[in-house]
C-alpha cells in the first residue's frame, strides 16, 4: 500500500503542477492580451516576436509546452519517482537560466522554442501603437 499510495500522491503534485502551469503561463497571457504572467504585469514587461511583433496564440502555448513534454517524458520511464519530481524542473530551470545568460537578446530556452522575447511595455513601440 506505502508505494501506490506513493504514486498517487505524486500523481497529484504532477497533475495540479501542470493544471497551475496552463493557468499561469497560458490562460492569464491570454486575458491579460500583452503575454504577461503576473510578474510580468506588476513589473510592465510583455511578450513579442523575436522580429519584434505581436505574438499569437500559438507561441504562446509553444513557450509551456516544450517544458510540459521533458518534465512528463523524464517522469514516465522513471516511473514518477518523487526524487525526481523534483530534480528534473530544477536542472531544467538551471539550463534556461545559463542560456538566458549566454542569449545576447536575454532569451530563456522557452523564449527560442517559441521565438519570442520579453519587452517593456512602456518603451516598446509594438505596445504603444495600440
Amino acid at each position: 500500500m506505502g508505494v501506490q499510495y506513493l504514486f498517487y500522491c505524486t500523481l497529484e503534485v504532477v497533475l495540479a503542477a501542470v493544471v497551475a502551469g496552463v493557468v499561469v503561463y497560458i490562460v492569464l497571457p491570454l486575458i491579460f492580451k500583452n503575454g504577461q504572467t503576473l510578474g510580468k504585469k506588476v513589473v510592465g514587461l510583455g511578450l513579442a516576436t523575436i522580429d519584434g511583433y505581436k505574438f499569437d496564440n500559438k507561441q504562446l502555448i509553444m513557450r509551456f509546452l516544450p517544458l510540459l513534454v521533458v518534465i512528463l517524458a523524464f517522469l514516465i520511464p522513471i516511473g514518477i519517482d518523487p526524487v525526481m519530481l523534483y530534480l528534473i524542473p530544477i536542472i531544467i530551470f538551471l539550463v534556461s537560466f545559463a542560456i538566458f545568460m549566454a542569449s545576447p537578446k536575454r532569451c530563456s530556452l522557452h523564449d527560442f522554442c517559441a521565438r519570442t522575447i520579453v519587452v517593456d511595455l512602456k518603451s516598446s513601440i509594438l505596445f504603444l501603437l495600440q
